[in-house]
């Protein structure tokens, strides 16, 4: 057989998996020689078979990456469940927040480009952590960095910054919460309410609007209560470039539950 031959020879073969196939010469010029080639179909299944594995392992890693994300996000993982899709819709107030949501994390972009502050507003247990967490995590799914955290806890962190060398500074603090690409604070309103707090509050906002920086703020209170509460020149950075959105529905908590079943004895 000359190995150099621009049309390999072929001939009939059996795999013991797969039946007949038609195997052909691959020449090797350098070795003076040719290898048959295998079977088509075990190639083919050696081939998915690596795909599917090299899938597995982007996947594992895809989710490692997501729950490392998470908790630089600070969202609890009693949290992490709550989607888009398991959002409960009951009545056209619900389906409205839905809607809005959907059409933020579609437009994510432009909304980190206006800065907008968008505000959620109602009585507790009407959905309003539900729906601002899942509007973190799916701009997180598309790249975009996001941080959960309750007034309080938001307080929290800049007071540790008077704890010594070892805990960041409160520049650094600040710097964090005013950089994150979308930050979602919670329980507004729940927080001790004292002036420095209010100081500290109103620096985040501040340093969030000067640099253009969507955030998420949620509350019980309306108009007038957080405008008294968080005080004029935070209230007056809220409404710059941002909207309302009242959940103004009756929450779950409220709701009367049947009683719980007994088992049978």
């Amino acid at each position: 057989m000359d190995v150099f031959s621009p049309q390999p020879p072929s001939k009939a073969m059996q795999c013991a998996a797969h039946g007949d196939y038609i195997a052909h010469a691959l020449p090797l010029p350098y070795f003076k020689q040719a290898v048959w080639s295998g079977c088509p179909a075990c190639a083919e299944a050696r081939r998915l078979h690596a795909e599917h594995t090299q899938r597995i392992a982007e996947e594992r890693a895809r989710q490692a990456r997501l729950e490392a994300s998470l908790n630089r996000a600070g969202i609890p993982k009693r949290f992490r469940e709550r989607n888009l899709e398991n959002f409960a819709v009951e009545h056209a107030g619900q389906q409205r927040v839905l809607d809005f949501a959907r059409q933020y994390v579609a437009d994510f972009e432009a909304q980190r480009r206006r800065g907008a502050t968008v505000v959620f507003s109602g009585r507790p247990g009407t959905g309003k952590s539900h729906l601002a967490i899942a509007i973190a995590q799916a701009v997180m799914q598309h790249g975009a960095t996001a941080f959960y955290v309750t007034a309080r806890e938001m307080m929290l962190m800049l007071r540790a910054s008077w704890g010594g060398a070892r805990a960041p500074s409160e520049l650094e603090v600040l710097r964090m919460l005013t950089d994150v690409g979308l930050l979602v604070v919670d329980e507004i309103g729940v927080q001790f309410n004292t002036d420095t707090e209010r100081t500290q509050f109103f620096s985040v906002i501040d340093g969030r609007y000067r640099e253009q920086m969507p955030s998420l703020l949620l509350t019980n209170l309306d108009r007038d209560g957080l405008s008294a509460f968080l005080g004029e020149r935070s209230f007056d950075r809220l409404r710059e470039a941002g909207c309302w959105l009242a959940f103004d529905w009756e929450g779950w908590r409220a709701r009367p539950h049947p009683p719980a079943r007994k088992e049978n004895p």
